[in-house]
């Protein structure tokens, strides 16, 4: 599945197409990034609500995630607009 993935966000990405408004590409991404940063259990606190004006909306639980993730929200941006090879994300907001 990644590898159909990595073909349709290329294609996407060359083309210079403007992603912002690709709300499933940008989620996904983001999970992606998030499992790679975080692993599994990351995977298992985090929940990916929403994205919406550069916001990525996560629901977190647990207060020693919702830190981590404030801590790491530049680099978290970063990794994502690295792979979208845009800047699309700006911010990340969080939801208790």
């Amino acid at each position: 599945m990644w590898k159909n993935f990595q073909k349709v966000l290329e294609k996407r990405v060359n083309k210079k197409q403007k992603l912002s408004g690709d709300k499933q590409l940008v989620m996904k991404v983001a999970a992606d990034v998030l499992g790679w940063l975080f692993g599994s259990m990351g995977s298992q606190k985090i929940q990916l609500r929403d994205f919406n004006n550069k916001t990525i909306s996560l629901k977190i639980n647990e207060s020693v995630w919702r830190s981590e993730i404030k801590l790491r929200e530049k680099e978290i941006t970063r990794e994502i607009n690295n792979k979208l090879k845009q800047k699309v994300v700006e911010r990340i907001k969080i939801e208790h």
